[in-house]
């Protein structure tokens, strides 16, 4: 049971960092695309959805952020 309990936590540790570091990268990548979008379509400011009391749906920017991320991201 020791064994067992011991392999359990060293793979869960294991897991734990390579989610992480996956979700680091995801994270610059994201930054970048999203930099980058910003300039190209001069965006002064990027907010996250769930800050947004009220807008304008012409304002998301989501769905091409995606399209731009899963592009570069295959």
């Amino acid at each position: 049971i020791n064994d067992f309990q011991s392999k359990k936590r060293f793979l869960n540790e294991k897991f734990n960092k390579m989610r992480l570091n996956k979700t680091k990268q995801m994270v610059q990548s994201l930054n970048i695309i999203l930099s980058k979008y910003a300039d190209e379509n001069d965006i002064s400011l990027v907010i996250q959805k769930k800050f947004i009391v009220i807008a304008r749906s012409g304002l998301d920017i989501t769905n091409e952020v995606l399209k731009i991320f899963n592009k570069e991201n295959k």
